[in-house]
C-alpha cells in the first residue's frame, strides 16, 4: 500500500490557488409584489468576486474545484425603479471541472465542468427571501504562467456560466473574467 501512494504522489501534483474574478451583470428574475402588484426585479451588477481552488493534475489532465463568493449584493427594484433594499444577498458558487493543459512553463488550458449558484433574493415582498440552488454549466479557457523551480503560478481565464431557471430565477448565461495566483506541491 505504501508503495502505491507514493506511486500516485508522483504521478499527480496538487494546486492550490486565490483568486479574483469580475463577473457580468444579469437580470436574475421577475416576481409580483404581493402587497402592490408591480412586478420586481432582481438584478446583478457587474460583480466582483474572491475565491479559491484546489486541483489535482498529471500531465496534461486535470481536476479542479472552484468557490466564489460575489462582493455585490442582488439588488431588487419594482418596475418603476423604486429600490427595495434588504431583498437579496450576495451570490455563491461552487464547482468542479476536468481540465485539458498544454505546454510546460506557459499553460494554455480548457475546462468543462459544473455545479451551481446559491442565490438568495425576495421577489414577492411576503414571506422574506428564498433560497434557489441553480444548477449550472461552465466553459473556461485560460493560460498560466509557471515559474520553474519555485513552485508558483498565476493565471488568467475566462469562463461562462450557464445556469438551469428555478422560478421565479430565469435560466441565466454570465461571463467571467478571473486572475490568480498559485502554489504547486
Amino acid at each position: 500500500m505504501m508503495l502505491l501512494s507514493r506511486t500516485l504522489s508522483a504521478a499527480w501534483s496538487g494546486e492550490i490557488a486565490f483568486q479574483g474574478c469580475l463577473l457580468s451583470p444579469a437580470i436574475l428574475g421577475e416576481g409580483r409584489n404581493a402587497m402592490g402588484g408591480e412586478k420586481l426585479i432582481a438584478k446583478l451588477g457587474l460583480t466582483p468576486g474572491v475565491g479559491t481552488r484546489i486541483g489535482i493534475y498529471k500531465e496534461w489532465i486535470g481536476f479542479e474545484a472552484n468557490a466564489f463568493y460575489f462582493a455585490r449584493q442582488i439588488s431588487v427594484e419594482n418596475e418603476f425603479g423604486v429600490d427595495f433594499p434588504d431583498h437579496g444577498l450576495n451570490p455563491f458558487s461552487l464547482s468542479g471541472s476536468a481540465v485539458l493543459r498544454f505546454g510546460k512553463s506557459l499553460q494554455p488550458y480548457l475546462a468543462l465542468g459544473g455545479g451551481f449558484f446559491l442565490i438568495s433574493v425576495d421577489l414577492d415582498n411576503v414571506q422574506g427571501q428564498e433560497l434557489f440552488i441553480l444548477p449550472a454549466l461552465e466553459a473556461t479557457v485560460g493560460v498560466r504562467l509557471y515559474q520553474p523551480g519555485r513552485g508558483k503560478f498565476f493565471y488568467s481565464e475566462y469562463r461562462i456560466y450557464r445556469t438551469a431557471e428555478r422560478m421565479p430565477i430565469r435560466s441565466l448565461s454570465m461571463h467571467g473574467v478571473v486572475i490568480g495566483f498559485g502554489f504547486v506541491r
